[in-house]
C-alpha cells in the first residue's frame, strides 16, 4: 500500500526533464541541509536558492514559498519511512514480538539519522494538513502490522490499536505528521 498524501502537492511545476529534476533535487537538499543547520524559521527562500546556486526566480518557478517547499520533503520523507516498513510487516509473522519491535524503532531511527530535516521539521510552527486517505492508509498499515504478529487479533481489535484515540497510536501519529 503506498501512502498518497497531499503534502507532494506543493510543487508548482512538475520537471519534465532530468536537468529539471536535478535542479529540483538541488532545491530540496539545498532546503533540508538549511532546516538542519539554522532551523525552519531561519531558512529562507534566498538561503535556499543560493545554497542550491540557482536563481531565486527558479526556485519560486518550483515552490511559492518555503512551507510548500517544507511540505515537499516531508512527504517525501514519510513515503521513505513507508518503504522501510513495507518488508518489515512482511515478515512480522516470522519474527518474535521483541524482534519486530526493535526492527520497528531501528527503521524509524534509521529514517531519522538519514533524514535529520524530518525531525527538524516535524518540530517546526507549520500546520500540516495530511489529506484523510494517508492517514486511513497509515493506521491500516500499522494494524496489518500488529495482525501479522499476531494472526488471532481481530480486525476490530488491530484497528483499535491505531485509532485515533488510542495513545499509543498518537504518539505514533504525531511522530510521523504533526497534524492538526
Amino acid at each position: 500500500m503506498r501512502m498518497t498524501s497531499n503534502l507532494s502537492s506543493s510543487i508548482r511545476v512538475a520537471p519534465q526533464q532530468e536537468r529539471s529534476s536535478r535542479r529540483l533535487a538541488s532545491f530540496l537538499d539545498a532546503a533540508a541541509e538549511l532546516f538542519v543547520e539554522v532551523g525552519y524559521e531561519a531558512t529562507t527562500m534566498t538561503a535556499i536558492a543560493e545554497r542550491s546556486r540557482s536563481s531565486i526566480g527558479a526556485l519560486y518557478n518550483y515552490f511559492p514559498d518555503k512551507q510548500a517547499v517544507a511540505l515537499t520533503l516531508l512527504g517525501q520523507y514519510a513515503q521513505e519511512m513507508e518503504e522501510q516498513w513495507r518488508p518489515l510487516i512482511e515478515q512480522a509473522k516470522n519474527l518474535s514480538h521483541r524482534e519486530f519491535a526493535s526492527l520497528f524503532i531501528e527503521r524509524i531511527t534509521e529514517i531519522f539519522q538519514v533524514r535529520p530535516a524530518y525531525l527538524r521539521l516535524l518540530a517546526a510552527p507549520i500546520r500540516l494538513r495530511r489529506d484523510p486517505a494517508a492517514k486511513r492508509v497509515l493506521r491500516a498499515n500499522i494494524a496489518n502490522a500488529f495482525r501479522a504478529k499476531n494472526p488471532s487479533l481481530s480486525d476490530e481489535r488491530a484497528a483499535a490499536g491505531c485509532e485515533r484515540d488510542s495513545p499509543d497510536c498518537q504518539r505514533l501519529d504525531n511522530a510521523l505528521w504533526r497534524s492538526g
